[in-house]
């Protein structure tokens, strides 16, 4: 299983991403990264499309290890990964998933939530952590 140890400044990132997606009605995300004292810290922010977003051009500080990566999610009802999703944290050898969503891409009040996946390389399925 994998620890969230989330920075707060981590949590702010992904907060500010889901208000830009909401303002911008782009995606938007970054890697996670590991750090040396088992902390989870964000990669350089990424802007994306209304559809994808290309989170190579995301990169995790040198003394730091990508572990995955968080991203929002504009059409989907509900915190989901994609097909696609799932398989770049596989093709990858990530173990961690956040999908950043927001009632109001819905057309709904506005509640914001992330929610993190583990892949599971065992049964090569994710379970919500």
């Amino acid at each position: 299983m994998v620890e969230c140890n989330f920075t707060e400044h981590t949590k702010r990132l992904m907060s500010d991403a889901i208000k830009y997606s909401e303002n911008q009605r782009r995606m938007s995300g970054f890697n996670l990264c590991l750090d040396s004292g088992n902390k989870i810290e964000p990669g350089s922010f990424v802007a994306g499309g209304k559809y994808s977003i290309r989170m190579l051009n995301s990169s995790c500080p040198r003394s730091s290890k990508e572990i995955g990566e968080f991203h929002t999610q504009l059409l989907l009802p509900g915190p989901f990964p994609s097909d696609l999703d799932i398989l770049r944290q596989i093709t990858l050898g990530n173990k961690l998933l956040c999908i950043g969503t927001s009632a109001k891409f819905q057309n709904e009040p506005i509640s914001r939530k992330t929610t993190c996946f583990e892949v599971n390389y065992a049964s090569l399925a994710i379970s919500a952590s």
